[in-house]
């Protein structure tokens, strides 16, 4: 019976040495394993959201610049529109602000009078994109910089110029809600 328990002392003995010997040998495996990279699915990203709508042919002012004489205006919280503006009167251009009706769901608008969020790469010389396209910042928000507008009139060349520009990860338009008060 001793012979039978030295026996099987010697093999449990020889069973765990290879058990544990197979195990530390199978560790630099593991380790070269966990580099393998993991595959990344990340949806195409836009420098600029294609679902918003800028409808340039709209005019938009706040309610209260203009007098009750514009019946053809529909009102949208604190602004009065056109979709398709038809005849500028003199009181309208002497108006300071621009601003214009962008679509940014079925049937959902937001105003907008040109200006604009830029979200920079890192580590870029904002006074040189700021000199390369004669853009004044508002603020600064991180790698975000909100720009005043130069107008409509430029701004679809400016978001062409943008898309192609590296320094650029994305932008998008400064919205003002029209539900919100103008103070």
């Amino acid at each position: 019976m001793e012979i039978e328990k030295k026996l099987f002392t010697r093999i449990l003995f020889i069973i765990s040495f290879i058990t544990y010997s197979s195990f530390v040998l199978g560790l630099p495996n593991i380790e070269i394993n966990e580099e393998i990279p993991n595959k990344s699915f990340e949806k195409p990203q836009h420098k600029f959201d294609p679902n918003i709508k800028i409808l340039f042919k709209s005019v938009a002012y706040p309610a209260n610049m203009i007098d009750q004489s514009f019946i053809d205006f529909s009102k949208i919280g604190s602004f009065v529109y056109q979709l398709e503006s038809k005849n500028l009167n003199n009181s309208f251009i002497n108006l300071q602000n621009n601003y214009k009706l962008v679509e940014i769901n079925k049937n959902k608008y937001m105003i907008s009078n040109g200006s604009l969020i830029i979200k920079f790469k890192e580590r870029v010389d904002r006074n040189s994109f700021n000199k390369d396209y004669s853009l004044i910042s508002k603020y600064e928000m991180g790698i975000r910089t909100a720009y005043y507008s130069k107008g409509f009139d430029t701004l679809n060349f400016l978001m062409k110029q943008f898309i192609l520009d590296e320094r650029v990860l994305s932008f998008e338009l400064d919205l003002i809600d029209p539900e919100l008060v103008i103070r």
